[in-house]
């Protein structure tokens, strides 16, 4: 069926929001294979029929072409949606980490890993002009300066405003959120709710 193909990205994207999956180049191909081969079927049909004089005439070849038609705008729809969603993620993570994960890389297409690379240079030349201002934290301002954390993997010793603290796997610590942040967002800490 036409457009099935489109709709399994659509659906990937959906089901991994939250994570970067691997580019599914495969899936890409087949729906822009789908694309070209109803863009061809409907420029024949336009041609075979002489769709503006004989609409009337013939009722099928115009409910064909219409069906071609926007069976290749739904593909369209879907391959934007898939790609929309991979560069917002891509563009929460620059914002949010500075960077893309190591452990992420592998998941990007070529044109994906250019684009992060662009978009995390622009930010930096941005955020270049407000020094010291963190653009990268939270836009909304936390309830309490002081959050309960989790540690996920060893991070040695940090200095905090009230001295040093040792991070060791699966510690809980009690601090300053400001102090914490950044390890939070690279995956080292988990604040616990």
């Amino acid at each position: 069926m036409y457009a099935d193909q489109g709709a399994k990205l659509v659906k990937e994207a959906k089901k991994t929001q939250d994570i970067l999956p691997e580019y599914n180049i495969e899936l890409v191909r087949d729906v822009q294979r789908e694309i070209r081969t109803l863009h061809h079927n409907t420029t024949v049909l336009l041609r075979q029929y002489d769709i503006r004089n004989s609409s009337q005439e013939n009722p099928g070849a115009s409910a064909s072409i219409i069906l071609h038609h926007q069976s290749l705008k739904r593909n369209k729809r879907c391959l934007l949606a898939y790609h929309y969603h991979r560069l917002k993620k891509i563009e929460e993570f620059c914002w949010e980490l500075g960077h893309i994960p190591q452990e992420l890389l592998p998941n990007l297409s070529s044109q994906e890993t250019d684009f992060s690379t662009e978009y995390q240079s622009i930010i930096n030349d941005y955020s270049s002009n407000f020094t010291g201002i963190d653009l990268s934290s939270s836009l909304e301002p936390p309830k309490d300066p002081y959050i309960e954390i989790r540690v996920l993997k060893d991070c040695g010793e940090i200095y905090t405003e009230n001295g040093l603290v040792t991070l060791s796997k699966n510690s809980q610590h009690y601090l300053r959120r400001t102090d914490v942040e950044h390890l939070i967002n690279e995956g080292y800490l988990k604040h616990i709710k």
